[in-house]
């Protein structure tokens, strides 16, 4: 589907998703990377923006991934402020 767009219809795709990045949307850096890499070996002036992509995309993948660890192995020690961030809060 990429291989029918123009060369400027692409560069306003891609540079599109990398701005929407920005607006705390990273699954855009993250769709990016995945529907336009092998694109972006052949067409070079997108590259840059690929690559910022992945970055983007890893950076917020271990951001959550940490705050996740953090969250789960320390919400019990946080007492009513770790309740307060839980949704659903079990039973026992």
């Amino acid at each position: 589907m990429t291989d029918k767009l123009s060369d400027a219809q692409l560069l306003k795709i891609t540079r599109t998703f990398f701005y929407a990045g920005f607006c705390f949307l990273p699954f855009f850096w993250l769709v990016n990377v995945v529907w336009l890499y092998n694109v972006s070996l052949k067409r070079q002036f997108i590259r840059k923006y690929i690559i910022w992509s992945g970055i983007g995309s890893l950076c917020w993948i271990l951001i959550i991934g940490v705050w996740l660890g953090v969250y789960l192995q320390k919400r019990l020690l946080w007492g009513e402020f770790g309740d307060k961030l839980t949704v659903f809060v079990p039973i026992g």
